[in-house]
């Protein structure tokens, strides 16, 4: 998988960024090259060369039975950062909605991401259209929900929905095969697409980063782009030819979540090398004096299986550049991860991926840090948690077994009553939390696992809510481990809070911060 962050333009790229990236309009938006195209008379109709005169007349246009291509509306070649971006969607054409003319009125936000999207000025979000700011706007409201799909689907996999959202927006282009807005497409025809420049333009570049190994998913006229399924770089998805659809259950939804994250087969081998006996990691070399009286400075020498390690680290996507490891590493996560205990046992793929990135590029600010994470058996937990992750069920949705663990109420103690609990994970750690009879632990917790090994959010509106332990549990589940419920004990009600502090500090390995962890606790 290549680095996110790798300028990976070619002669194709620049021809269409070049084509599109100095061209400010004039009389209508309809590219010169375009134009000379588009006003022959086979397509002279096809084509509303002037503008609305007002909002009802833009719904009338909208509302007509023979759509048309709109001069007046900037076009949209393209979204996202073509320089970067390394998953692609094709589409065929942008879509129509009434308020575009006003979206696009001078000085508002729309029309500079707009603009700025179109010359490939640097943007925070190159994706522009799930830029809160423009919220009130119809491509807002077209791509936000999408996006926000794909982004549900990797808060399974350990991330946030915030940083999901951000990092789709810096991986992720759109590129349409024509570039001017219609409400449907049926006027697009193939002898359009092949007399347009632009379009043939946009052709050339997607095959030119199917070559250069970017994830490349046709939704709509497939046909038109000259490429074919391969079941790997290039995807036809079937379930979305109409409406373009990424969610979490869908075609391009798996696709986009697979390509999101690292690539557990890259990292697996290592794992049982890594923790034999007397593997040699690497040694320091250098402070010798030179000629001259120079003295070497001390650098630290990888093996070969160290340095193949590394590359492999980076080939299968496991140090991602849109990750900010030196805000992270001083993190309550981080520590967490380091320090804790079966915390790295119970690590999500994200997580992983957070943790040997600070690693990895942390080793080429302070040299010896890779081998010191070996030495102490970070690198090798790591690796071992990475193994078992590759042979679960990975991101295949599936059914939570019933039952999924074995309960025990131990003396004296009821479920009906507020209580303390316990879940034990055969080889990872203990959980201590507290229920009041409304929440009891088995029917939340059930719900929580059953929505994670689904791929599905939280709770509506809170699709990141899922908190440590409903991830280990879920794990544990795909995993085959054991998995114990106790319900402890029910102390008194000005009691509880004190008594599940005490067993946290006893016991309470998987609980992370030391704070109360109970069904109706925040996520941490």
């Amino acid at each position: 998988m290549p680095d996110v962050g790798e300028d990976r333009m070619g002669t194709a790229a620049d021809r269409l960024t070049e084509f599109w990236g100095g061209f400010e309009g004039g009389r209508h938006w309809i590219h010169p090259a375009d134009e000379a195209i588009l006003r022959q008379d086979r397509y002279d109709a096809r084509v509303r060369w002037d503008a609305p005169e007002n909002q009802t007349d833009a719904v009338d246009e909208f509302r007509r039975e023979r759509s048309r291509l709109q001069a007046s509306l900037i076009p949209q070649p393209y979204i996202g950062d073509l320089r970067r971006a390394d998953i692609v969607l094709c589409l065929l054409n942008p879509g129509l909605d009434p308020g575009n003319w006003l979206d696009e009125g001078s000085r508002t936000v729309t029309r500079a991401l707009k603009l700025s999207g179109l010359h490939q000025a640097p943007l925070a979000s190159p994706f522009w259209c799930v830029d809160p700011e423009i919220a009130n706007t119809g491509a807002f409201r077209w791509w936000w929900p999408k996006f926000a799909a794909l982004a549900d689907g990797l808060v399974a996999d350990g991330w946030s929905f915030d940083e999901a959202m951000s990092s789709l927006a810096q991986r992720v282009a759109c590129v349409e095969i024509v570039a001017y807005h219609s409400r449907r497409s049926n006027l697009i025809s193939d002898d359009l697409i092949a007399a347009l420049p632009s379009s043939q333009l946009a052709i050339e570049f997607v095959r030119e980063r199917a070559t250069e190994g970017a994830q490349v998913i046709l939704f709509r006229s497939h046909a038109g782009w000259g490429l074919a399924d391969d079941g790997d770089r290039v995807r036809l998805v079937t379930d979305s030819q109409r409406s373009i659809n990424v969610g979490p259950d869908t075609q391009a939804g798996g696709i986009i979540r697979r390509r999101m994250n690292p690539d557990l087969a890259a990292l697996a081998p290592f794992a049982d090398a890594f923790a034999a006996p007397g593997f040699f990691f690497g040694e320091w070399a250098g402070g010798q004096p030179m000629e001259g009286g120079a003295v070497q400075m001390p650098f630290f020498s990888m093996s070969d299986p160290a340095q193949a390690f590394v590359t492999a680290a980076y080939d299968g996507g496991w140090v991602p550049s849109d990750f900010s490891w030196t805000d992270w590493h001083g993190a309550k996560e981080a520590t967490r991860l380091q320090r804790e205990p079966g915390a790295v046992e119970a690590a999500s793929v994200r997580q992983l991926a957070k943790l040997l990135t600070t690693l990895i590029r942390g080793d080429r600010f302070s040299e010896g840090t890779l081998a010191s994470a070996f030495e102490s058996g970070l690198l090798p937990r790591i690796l071992r948690r990475v193994a078992e992750l590759a042979n679960l069920t990975g991101y295949q949705p599936m059914e939570l077994p019933d039952p999924w663990f074995t309960l025990t109420v131990h003396d004296g103690a009821s479920l009906e009553l507020p209580g303390i609990y316990e879940w034990v994970i055969q080889g990872v750690g203990s959980y201590i939390g507290r229920y009041t009879r409304g929440t009891r632990p088995t029917r939340q917790y059930t719900q929580n696992v059953r929505n994670l090994l689904a791929g599905r959010g939280y709770r509506a509106g809170n699709a990141a809510g899922f908190r440590r332990i409903h991830v280990a549990l879920a794990d544990a589940v795909r995993a085959g481990r054991g998995i114990e419920l106790h319900i402890l004990e029910n102390p008194a009600a000005g009691n509880i809070g004190a008594r599940e502090m005490a067993l946290i500090a006893e016991r309470g390995t998987l609980n992370g911060t030391g704070q109360p962890g109970g069904d109706g606790a925040p996520p941490e």
